[in-house]
């Protein structure tokens, strides 16, 4: 592509933004000046539109929200609208499982936790009960004393409303299995005593998303329910890890309410999952209700479950959070991304590729 066609493009992706053609989906573009400007800082949640030379393509940074079937069918419909050659975009996503040339699958998120347990993000330092935050530079982020007493068997902490956490928290409030879990669920007003409720975290010194992590109820509990942005309940297809996933994975013991084949694709890119605790056949079944409701039955059995043999397997699967912290400081670097990193390089803390620091 030659320069005008570039620009040309760029300049129709902007008016998608002004007209609100993607409203509601993150996906939304800047003017940003690459070509004369480029150590011109990006914002974090800015999707500009990088020519690469090698593919000819543009690539767009959009590595901290998924494209499911849904918007990609919108994206294809607007570029067919306006002349725009979709097939000249590659498009950084967080969808692990799709069917478009034009994506590419990067674990924004894993990379975020990966550099964090690298030393090259800050993380919230929590105090006793919660009383106030620091911020730190070191491996020690999420990891806890896992030997601590419990005082519950499980935590489930919710912030935005979905309706497959509707479904987990009233599910579990019928079956009277709220009083052995810590559970919140903000955007309905439910949130943990606050002996054990964190400080928002300031988001202009650390990542928001990881700044939830609490040291408190992990610790004080054998395992974590984790309620994923996305699931299929909820419309939500393809495959999606957030922060949620990772900090779990680097803590302690989980199962997950999230996209069908999620922990396949965990166990194939090294961590290790915990069907010895778990009975893990949900993450293939491909009824949404179905695949929630084998969760929740596992929570209700090892709620129940005699506590001297809970903690047996617990004690016995414990090898696997220090496996999965050295799994995601040593995660595998994505060829594409390193070569855009080097060519567009941090200057000052800001870049048009990379400039939320995450890759």
């Amino acid at each position: 592509m030659n320069n005008r066609e570039i620009r040309n493009i760029v300049k129709k992706l902007c008016d998608s933004t002004k007209s609100g053609e993607f409203e509601g989906t993150w996906l939304e573009f800047q003017d940003v000046e690459f070509m004369e400007t480029p150590i011109k800082p990006v914002d974090e949640f800015e999707h500009s539109c990088i020519y690469d030379e090698v593919l000819d393509k543009l690539i767009v940074d959009f590595s901290t929200e998924s494209m499911t079937i849904e918007l990609s069918d919108r994206w294809e419909k607007y570029c067919l609208e306006h002349d725009i050659p979709f097939d000249k975009f590659l498009i950084l996503n967080l969808n692990a499982k799709h069917d478009r040339e034009y994506l590419h699958t990067v674990q924004y998120f894993i990379y975020r936790c990966k550099n964090i347990l690298n030393n090259k993000l800050p993380y919230p330092l929590a105090e006793e009960f919660g009383a106030g935050w620091d911020y730190a530079w070191d491996e020690n982020y999420g990891k806890i004393d896992l030997n601590h007493p419990k005082e519950k068997i499980y935590n489930c902490l919710n912030y935005h409303y979905h309706v497959h956490r509707d479904f987990v928290y009233d599910w579990l409030d019928d079956n009277d299995l709220l009083k052995y879990g810590f559970v919140s669920y903000k955007d309905r007003g439910i949130e943990l005593p606050s002996w054990y409720e964190l400080d928002e975290v300031d988001g202009d010194n650390c990542d928001w998303s990881f700044g939830t992590f609490n040291p408190i109820v992990t610790t004080k509990s054998y395992f974590n329910v984790v309620t994923e942005s996305h699931h299929e309940y909820a419309e939500n297809d393809g495959l999606l890890i957030s922060e949620k996933t990772c900090k779990a994975l680097i803590s302690q013991p989980f199962m997950v309410i999230g996209n069908c084949g999620l922990l396949e694709y965990l166990r194939e890119n090294g961590f290790e999952t915990y069907p010895e605790l778990f009975d893990e056949s949900y993450d293939n079944d491909g009824d949404p209700q179905k695949r929630i409701e084998i969760i929740l039955e596992e929570v209700k059995r090892l709620c129940n479950m005699d506590k001297d043999e809970l903690q047996k397997i617990y004690e016995s699967v414990l090898w696997k959070v220090d496996h999965n912290r050295n799994n995601m400081k040593n995660y595998k670097e994505d060829p594409l991304i390193e070569r855009l990193k080097k060519k567009y390089p941090l200057v000052d803390g800001h870049s048009i590729f990379n400039g939320h620091k995450s890759f």
